[in-house]
């Protein structure tokens, strides 16, 4: 088999999806930021209870 030959059975990917993968990880950093800033975060942990110390 010869290396050289060109395959023309290849077929560039869509790059569509890489933009649609960027865009939903920069989406999802930017919403977990906001609330890492806003104090949401502290407020969600103040709903988790400790359990209480029976025995």
């Amino acid at each position: 088999m010869n290396t050289l030959e060109m395959d023309y059975r290849f077929e560039p990917r869509d790059p569509s999806r890489r933009i649609k993968g960027l865009i939903i990880v920069v989406t999802l950093h930017a919403i977990i930021g906001y609330a890492l800033v806003s104090g949401m975060t502290r407020k969600g942990l103040d709903f988790i209870e400790k359990p209480d110390a029976q025995g």
